[in-house]
């Protein structure tokens, strides 16, 4: 990919996003041209993309976890005794039980699954915003496996993995960063102290905690009929396609928000009063592919679902964005998981042309790029200017208009697959600037 073509791009839409334009952009891209350099690009260690002659691929949330799970990879969800899709929902039961802090019974999630040729979308949550007691995370995993596999039970799975998982469950570096924030109102509540406390101390990322029985909640789940399908809004938000406005490409959008419009959520207002959390796993096996995240809000007052150690969530009301983009040799899927307004990072690709990307290395240059934010009352413009280059900067700071520099905008997962002269391959995708690990089993 051609970082002159992203350069031009990015100042195009940093004019037309905050409408306005200026007599100076001619001569100012002409300046951008000359200084045709890479971009300046954070050095990583990390992959963040596999190579395609791998077995079975998973994103995880990061290192320490990628250790936790070590065992469990062989012994689970790489074995092909179980299904891809039973695998990916075990996937899902064991992050429940991992992350009690976000990955709750209430949280929404959403879910993309492709399986021996068919893709199939879900997004889950509450028919009624106001109600707290659903539990759209658990009826999810029912709804993937009932709608992929004659002969899956939840409660099977469930079984499978209390006598597979360690009996404690290791505290992950963004748990412990919850626990610490919390740590008073915590101290308050003697089912949760009885879990993530030692002594005066609760735990941080060196110790753990003991695991729940995924049996004892599914029965809970019965019982007190959270299964009840009058309860859940499926695809509230489905998926779409959209016609590109001013695209010469050949290139398809399918979304569950309208990808020509800048648009505001109720949970993008929201985030003044609340913070939105969000987390995020994935499985890749062939041509099989699961992405699957959960969001939610922290409540001002922290309290537990009764007779377990899962934090109660308030609910997300809108999704998390995801796009499919794809062309003749393309097929990328992506989720925008982090921060205000996260349907921007997804516009964004289309005016970096995400659509000429012929191979994992220039899509992976595409988004690790800088990107930037458009904030209004008042308006203003966040922008990561160590990703920049010295002509960008130069213009932005020679215009009339607030630009706050920052060290990271947003978080962008999911999966592409290119059929081009330049490579055949798949992979699940990360983000430079998050903490995931791509796991790629040869």
């Amino acid at each position: 990919m051609n970082s002159k073509i992203i350069t031009l791009s990015l100042i195009t839409s940093l004019l037309s996003g905050c409408g306005f334009f200026s007599n100076k952009v001619e001569s100012i891209v002409e300046k951008a041209e000359l200084k045709n350099k890479t971009p300046t690009i954070k050095a990583t260690k990390k992959m963040l993309y596999c190579p395609d002659e791998n077995k079975t691929q998973f994103i995880v949330e990061d290192e320490p976890t990628m250790k936790f799970y070590s065992s469990l990879f062989k012994s689970v969800l790489e074995n092909r005794t179980y299904s891809f899709v039973q695998r990916s929902a075990m996937y899902s039961l064991m992050e429940l039980l991992r992350r009690p802090d976000i990955v709750t019974p209430q949280t929404r999630i959403q879910f993309f699954l492709r399986y021996k040729g068919k893709d199939t979308y879900f997004d889950i949550s509450p028919k009624s915003k106001d109600d707290l007691e659903a539990w759209p995370f658990i009826k999810g995993l029912e709804v993937l496996l009932k709608n992929n596999e004659t002969s899956s039970d939840l409660s099977k799975l469930a079984d499978i993995l209390d006598s597979t998982m360690p009996s404690s469950i290791n505290v992950s570096p963004a748990f412990e960063q919850f626990l610490q924030e919390h740590r008073d109102s915590i101290s308050k509540n003697e089912e949760l102290i009885d879990v993530f406390f030692k002594g005066d101390e609760i735990l941080t990322k060196h110790e753990s905690f003991k695991k729940i029985s995924l049996k004892k909640i599914l029965l809970k789940y019965k019982e007190m009929k959270r299964n009840s399908e009058n309860l859940y809004a499926l695809n509230e938000f489905p998926l779409k396609e959209y016609d590109l406005i001013d695209s010469s490409l050949t290139l398809k959008a399918n979304c569950n928000f309208d990808i020509n419009k800048e648009s505001v959520t109720k949970d993008d207002l929201l985030e003044n009063k609340m913070k939105k959390n969000s987390h995020y796993f994935a499985m890749m096996e062939g041509s099989n592919t699961f992405l699957a995240v959960v969001s939610s809000f922290v409540p001002e007052k922290i309290s537990n679902l009764n007779g377990t150690y899962f934090f109660k969530t308030a609910q997300a009301t809108s999704p998390l964005p995801f796009c499919e983009f794809r062309t003749k040799s393309l097929d990328t899927l992506l989720f925008s998981t982090k921060g205000r307004y996260p349907a921007q990072h997804l516009r964004h690709l289309l005016t970096y042309e995400i659509g000429l990307a012929d191979s994992q290395q220039s899509l992976h240059e595409i988004l690790t790029f800088s990107r930037h934010l458009f904030l209004n009352n008042p308006d203003r413009i966040l922008y990561e200017s160590k990703r920049g280059r010295k002509a960008q900067l130069d213009f932005f700071l020679s215009m009339n208009f607030p630009i706050y520099h920052v060290s990271s905008l947003g978080d962008i997962i999911g999966a592409s697959s290119f059929s081009t002269k330049a490579e055949n391959s798949r992979s699940l995708l990360i983000d430079d600037r998050s903490t995931a690990r791509l796991r790629c089993s040869f």
